[in-house]
């Protein structure tokens, strides 16, 4: 049983997350309408290097099947979650946060298949 297989059947937990598409020509940001996913979440402090080189310290890590791109938002939880407002940003969002930065874990072929997400994520909501 390799990495991938075995983290696959901890991933028992759901996640909603927001892609950052680009910015909104105010200063903001504009995001994809936000998807479930499954996931493992665990809390774990630790230092991390986003893609621009700075370092942030992380309280969350988050391990799933789909990359999650640093910029993005993540929450822990569905979209029936009374937290989620359908037609608000998820920066407005009680819970959500912020993805600081990502990595990957290929497989021992080489083909890419879990991701982990670091964020600042206080709790777990559900």
């Amino acid at each position: 049983m390799g990495i991938p297989r075995f983290m696959h059947k901890w991933m028992t937990q759901d996640l909603v997350y927001w892609r950052m598409t680009g910015n909104d020509g105010e200063g903001g940001f504009e995001f994809a309408a936000p998807v479930e996913l499954k996931c493992r979440y665990e809390k774990k402090t630790e230092q991390v290097l986003t893609a621009n080189g700075e370092e942030k310290v992380s309280r969350a890590r988050l391990f799933t099947s789909t990359e999650l791109q640093e910029g993005g938002y993540v929450y822990i939880g569905t979209l029936d979650d009374s937290n989620i407002p359908s037609d608000e940003s998820p920066e407005k969002t009680e819970g959500a946060a912020r993805i600081l930065a990502s990595d990957v874990i290929p497989n021992w072929n080489g083909i890419t298949e879990i991701y982990i997400a670091y964020a600042n994520m206080g709790s777990y909501n559900r």
